[in-house]
């Protein structure tokens, strides 16, 4: 099991240059749940980020295990900082039989984060909302 430690986020492009790309998450809290919560402090206490992550194991009902990530970025209005006019959310979620193994589970983590990284239709969505024709 990892340990609760900071995690770095970075520019769009991979860097971790200029003023938005150097970030570094700070572990938060563990909730009940088992629910892991990193923040990164904004300016006002709207604008905080935040990261989180569970896991779900199997049951009685459901032979699965979910992995789930969620990051939420608030946007501040542009005129006055301390103001929130909404949030930016992504949210990624990993569904697995239990028996798969540790292969095919990177497997398909390294795919999606290719096509995120450089898949000319996520880019087009991301950059300029274009769907796929």
């Amino acid at each position: 099991m990892p340990a609760f430690a900071a995690t770095v986020g970075k520019n769009w492009d991979g860097t971790l240059s200029g003023a938005t790309g150097s970030v570094s998450y700070t572990p938060s809290k563990i909730d009940a749940n088992g629910v892991a919560l990193w923040t990164l402090d904004g300016a006002v206490y709207d604008a905080e980020k935040k990261l989180t992550m569970s896991i779900r194991r199997p049951t009685k009902g459901s032979q699965v295990v979910r992995v789930q990530v969620k990051l939420v970025h608030p946007v501040m209005d542009a005129v006055d900082a301390s103001l929130k006019i909404g949030d930016s959310i992504a949210n990624v979620e990993f569904v697995f039989p239990k028996q798969v193994d540790e292969t095919a589970r990177n497997l398909l983590v390294g795919h999606l984060l290719e096509f995120l990284h450089n898949g000319a239709a996520f880019a087009a969505a991301m950059n300029a909302y274009e769907s796929v024709y």
